[in-house]
């Protein structure tokens, strides 16, 4: 005699398992839909992965054939390329990503922030002092740009930092400064 299963009220250990595994969103969707219990499991992970996890997915910019300045979006998890085109300066390179912002710095050593997923301003910063002997190469210089918090959520409290120049460098500023501060001031003065 076959035993009946009752999937409906498993244990909730076994489904976080399972959701862990599920890596589209829509599959999220289709999962809390089978029944109350999977549905409250599901709005509890939801919940859990906000908090604590921030981005769910880890993308990468990638370029578009036969076109140097647009680019598209790659999932790492889902192996899969989102038809989303971003459209990037020649001139310009990024060099981070933070809360679904991406940096980008000219040629001026003017990092920009620029939010491709919302209706928003881009937030310029002031022009970052690079002295060293590649100071006619950004690409050499701005190796890493973070946000600390959403623009967006947290306009007047975020900070920006920065690694910049060969020897790794680190400058930071906050919401509405004009200006950087710099941890190694020794070249500077």
């Amino acid at each position: 005699m076959a035993m009946k299963r009752d999937w409906a009220n498993l244990d909730s250990l076994a489904l976080n398992m399972i959701l862990e595994k599920l890596i589209e969103p829509i599959d999220h969707i289709w999962f809390g839909s089978v029944c109350k219990n999977w549905h409250s499991i599901a709005n509890l992970n939801h919940q859990y992965d906000h908090q604590f996890r921030g981005n769910i997915l880890p993308m990468l910019m990638i370029p578009i054939e036969n076109s140097p300045e647009k680019r598209s979006l790659y999932s790492v998890l889902a192996n899969r390329v989102y038809p989303f085109e971003l459209t990037m300066l020649y001139k310009e390179r990024c060099c981070g990503s933070s809360y679904g912002w991406l940096a980008t710095i000219d040629e001026e050593f003017v990092i920009t922030w620029v939010n491709p997923f919302k209706d928003v301003a881009p937030i310029i910063l002031p022009w970052i002092d690079i002295y060293n002997e590649h100071k006619n190469y950004p690409e050499f210089n701005v190796h890493k740009v973070t946000l600390s918090a959403d623009p967006i959520s947290s306009p007047n409290d975020y900070m920006v930092a920065a690694i910049y120049t060969t020897c790794g460098c680190l400058a930071f500023m906050k919401a509405g400064q004009e200006f950087w501060t710099y941890i190694d001031d020794t070249h500077h003065r």
